[in-house]
């Protein structure tokens, strides 16, 4: 693995897991270009803020949320993750009742620039994930 690769999967893994599981999302400002892409299923977000911002409205449904990396490859300035996720609803979100358990599964892509992410695909298991 080049050292370019090595800091890509270094910011994947921060992604899942500081970001998303720890709740760290000031962070999302050091792995993101101001105008990255997020395409979420159907949806998409332009702009950084608005990363945080759709990411900050979906937390508190699922605060324990934590991601699990199952696979991760890349090649060049893309790389693909096969994740899984899982915690305790305290909301009705997505399918999920409120006091039950969120477990769910998802395929992310990434494309870099200069070391951030420029864009990013995910789609997952949950076929109704709340449009915002």
């Amino acid at each position: 693995m080049n050292q370019n690769e090595k800091e890509i999967e270094k910011n994947i893994k921060t992604v899942f897991g500081e970001v998303l599981s720890k709740k760290n999302f000031n962070l999302l400002d050091k792995l993101y270009t101001p105008e990255a892409i997020f395409y979420d299923g159907e949806q998409k977000f332009v702009g950084r803020n608005s990363i945080k911002e759709l990411i900050l409205k979906r937390h508190p449904s699922i605060p324990d949320l934590e991601y699990i990396l199952d696979d991760i490859m890349i090649i060049g300035d893309r790389a693909s993750v096969r994740w899984h996720a899982k915690g305790k609803a305290i909301n009705d979100i997505a399918g999920f009742k409120a006091g039950h358990s969120a477990d769910y599964w998802g395929i992310s892509m990434f494309e870099f620039a200069d070391g951030l992410i420029a864009k990013n695909w995910s789609n997952s298991s949950i076929q109704d994930a709340p449009k915002l």
